[in-house]
């Protein structure tokens, strides 16, 4: 499934239908990507304005994106970066889009994903169990349990896109062990899927 997902999407970036490409992605992704970030940043009034940033980014950024990871990677990575957008706060640049139609998509899709994010329970248990951890901690918690990522591709997430494979295969198993270390905090029925 995600295989034929993750073409769809190219095949759309590859015939220069951005929005088609996008909106596949939110629709798949969306969800995930959005309880990452109530996760990451701690509250889903933020969460919004962020995810929204996200798919700006998506958006602006899909035609350059090289295929060196899966989409899914990449749009975490992007995440990521929204978060730290997020972080340096007012200093932050507004992103506009060129046109009202492009804004309208982006803020339904947007709206979509927050909105099937909310209706889950898992969510909000694991926000409750990471509340106390630093933010690279939860960043960690939830790429492996809410994304089920593999190391690898957690580490993809964590690391400059240019990493070399062995760089990566290191930082992986340096995850693994930060990760086995968290899981002490965690409760059981929120860890157990690692």
């Amino acid at each position: 499934m995600r295989g034929e997902l993750e073409e769809k999407i190219w095949a759309c970036a590859e015939t220069d239908d951005v929005a088609g490409a996008v909106e596949a992605a939110v629709d798949a992704y969306g969800h995930e990507l959005y309880g990452f970030i109530v996760q990451v940043v701690g509250s889903e009034v933020e969460a919004e304005d962020v995810h929204q940033e996200l798919c700006v980014e998506l958006w602006r950024q899909l035609p350059a994106f090289q295929w060196h990871s899966s989409f899914r990677t990449w749009a975490y990575r992007l995440a990521r970066g929204a978060v730290g957008n997020y972080y340096r706060g007012p200093e932050r640049t507004e992103v506009r889009l060129a046109t009202q139609d492009a804004g309208d998509l982006v803020a339904n899709w947007s709206r979509t994903a927050t909105q099937s994010w909310r209706k889950t329970e898992s969510g909000e248990r694991l926000h409750d169990a990471c509340a106390g951890l630093p933010e690279d901690d939860r960043t960690l918690v939830s790429l492996r349990l809410t994304a089920a990522m593999s190391w690898k591709d957690i580490a993809r997430v964590l690391e400059p896109e240019d990493t070399d494979a062995d760089a990566i295969t290191r930082r992986a198993a340096v995850l693994r062990g930060q990760f086995e270390r968290l899981k002490g905090t965690i409760p059981d029925d929120v860890s157990s899927s690692s």
